[in-house]
Formats: structure tokens, C-alpha cells, sequence
């Protein structure tokens, strides 16, 4: 989840009884993960934001196996994978045909580079 820091911020309820802050929190956690969805689409509408988001999908390992002979470098390689897998998410809800399109984009360069 992208600014999940920022969502328990926002969303503070100082009373659980308080039927009225149980409410304006789930409001405003909507609010604060629709606009976090929002702001992915707009990044995925363009070409460069596309491509960034393929190299950073790929530096971290989406696709990769994570395993290492050194316990160290497979903990971080999950670690990675981790945020790629959670972005792939984010992009998968907000964006799928995008998310489509950027693959697309990147196979066609693959096969024009080889």
C-alpha cells in the first residue's frame, strides 16, 4: 500500500465509542487510498511514466527469483520483491489496462533492441 505511514495519520480515532470519528476515519482512509489510486493512473498515463514504472518493477525483482546462497541477499532480494509485488498490486487495482499496456511497451522494445 503506497503512503500507508500517512493513512494511520490521518485516520487517528481517539475514542472507539465515538461512532461519529469511527466514521470520518473510514472516510478519510477512502479518501487518502482512492487518491493514492488516482495518482498511479495519472503516473501510468503517460509513456515515460510507464517506463519508469517497468524499470523500477524490474530493479526490484518482480519477476526474479529471490534466492541467494547468502541468507543476507535473499532477506533483501525479498525485501524488494516485496515493494514490487505491493506496486504491482496497486497498479493491477487502479490501472489494469495500463498496467497491460506497459508490458506490451516493453516487449515491443525488448524485440526491436534484440
Amino acid at each position: 500500500m503506497l503512503g500507508g505511514r500517512e493513512l494511520m495519520e490521518t485516520s487517528e480515532i481517539r475514542n472507539v465509542a465515538d461512532t461519529r470519528q469511527v466514521k470520518e476515519s473510514a472516510k478519510q482512509a477512502r479518501y487518502s487510498r482512492e487518491q493514492e489510486l488516482n495518482d498511479l493512473r495519472g503516473v501510468m498515463e503517460t509513456p515515460y511514466g510507464r517506463r519508469f514504472m517497468f524499470r523500477l518493477l524490474e530493479f526490484c525483482g518482480l519477476n526474479r527469483t529471490v534466492f541467494h546462497a547468502s541468507g543476507s541477499f535473499m532477506y533483501f532480494n525479498e525485501g524488494a520483491r516485496s515493494v514490487a509485488l505491493s506496486v504491482e498490486k496497486d497498479l493491477k487495482e487502479s490501472c489494469f489496462d495500463l498496467l497491460q499496456l506497459m508490458e506490451l511497451e516493453a516487449r515491443k522494445k525488448e524485440e526491436t533492441n534484440a
